[in-house]
């Protein structure tokens, strides 16, 4: 539809290219007209803000300096058009990301007698890095259960390998996260680091259970059985399987949908064999429990999976704890997203960091843990679980 410009107050003229729109110019009302006015106001509104204050005569420049002329593209592939299409996209998902952080905030609020997270331990990071703190313990809020030493927290920012006590307290606080973002505490088992630790007391996991007597077999067992969460029987979907080999942390994820195992290792090469060995093994006793524990029957033998586009490190046997964690995150993350708002979101572009990315991970990994842990005599929290007992 075509207008004409009229307009008999000089001061409200709109201005083209620095002169003035000829009474007789008119334009044809598109999308890319709209788009063009609201980037335009857009940016004048921005200009806006940046003052003290806003006078009134502002109010006529904002209409005088509008730019209400067409532009030349009319296809829908306009860049004015796809540009507020970007911007309109990216606030209606801050938004969704706003929401989703005060919710959980109230959540985590509720659930600590009306504390925060930014102030339930703001001198945990102090005491970690403190050497005096070093083989003292640290405990989670709201679950004693879970708990290191202070050299354990140290570990994730001074470069050291993980230990499996750490690994713990990975597992204890993701599931504290996944029951504040509502998601049943039992879908995502994490099975006990000590299990398939080559440098733990108990070896037994290291040789087939056919090789082990029946009483040690049922020891290995007992251990997978111990870490369960909630219901497992009925509810677990994902188990998260962490295994130290040669001092390198890698892991198996087993989907019960599926039945299939599938192996991320951050060091394929040069032990790729030694690895893998290892994750098979697990495999096998992983499998037994299983058919034995949880589901009265598996048609076939699972499926196998080696994930090769894992990221690599660089730094050999040093960052495998921290391509573990990182990874077992992105994992979780990706698993329980169903609520198609990020329905875009793969797995694999998720998995596709680098070197240069390592350190924020690290400083993410080490205010992830520190926040949620707090630092407690043993002696006052023995007897305040005795007190409990009573």
């Amino acid at each position: 539809m075509k207008v004409e410009q009229q307009n008999s107050m000089d001061r409200l003229n709109t201005t083209v290219n620095n002169g003035t729109m000829s009474l007789e110019q008119k334009f044809v009302s598109s999308p890319d007209f709209w788009a063009s006015v609201i980037a335009s106001a857009e940016q004048i509104e921005c200009n806006m803000k940046s003052k003290n204050k806003v006078v009134r005569d502002d109010l006529s420049e904002v209409a005088r300096r509008i730019d209400f002329t067409e532009t030349k593209l009319n296809s829908v592939e306009s860049p004015y058009v796809s540009s507020m299409i970007k911007r309109m996209k990216a606030r209606n998902l801050e938004k969704v990301g706003k929401k989703k952080t005060n919710d959980e905030e109230r959540l985590f609020v509720n659930q600590n007698n009306g504390e925060t997270a930014s102030n339930l331990n703001h001198n945990t990071k102090r005491l970690v890095m403190n050497p005096e703190y070093n083989y003292l313990f640290f405990f989670m809020i709201n679950n004693d259960s879970v708990f290191c030493n202070g050299s354990d927290l140290q570990d994730i920012v001074r470069h050291r390998l993980y230990t499996p006590l750490l690994v713990k307290v990975f597992a204890g606080i993701s599931r504290a996260e996944l029951v504040e973002k509502s998601i049943h505490e039992a879908k995502f088992q994490f099975v006990n680091p000590d299990l398939f630790d080559d440098e733990g007391c108990n070896r037994s996991s290291e040789v087939v259970p056919e090789k082990l007597s029946y009483i040690d077999a049922e020891k290995i067992d007992g251990m997978i059985t111990s870490s369960m969460e909630g219901n497992y029987k009925r509810f677990a979907r994902y188990f998260i399987i962490p295994m130290r080999t040669v001092k390198h942390w890698h892991f198996l994820v087993w989907t019960r949908d599926d039945n299939t195992f599938t192996h991320f290792d951050s060091n394929r090469n040069p032990l790729h064999a030694i690895h893998l060995g290892a994750a098979k093994r697990a495999v096998i006793w992983m499998t037994r429990w299983f058919r034995q524990k949880l589901v009265t029957y598996l048609p076939n033998d699972p499926e196998f999976i080696e994930s090769l586009k894992f990221p690599q490190e660089t730094n050999a046997k040093m960052d495998g704890g921290l391509y573990m964690i990182k990874g077992i995150t992105d994992i979780i993350e990706y698993l329980h997203i169903e609520d198609g708002i990020l329905n875009n979101y793969i797995l694999e572009i998720a998995l596709q960091w680098t070197k240069n990315d390592v350190q924020k991970f690290r400083n993410y990994l080490f205010r992830r843990l520190t926040e949620r842990m707090q630092f407690c005599p043993w002696h006052l929290k023995m007897q305040k679980r005795t007190k409990i007992g009573r």
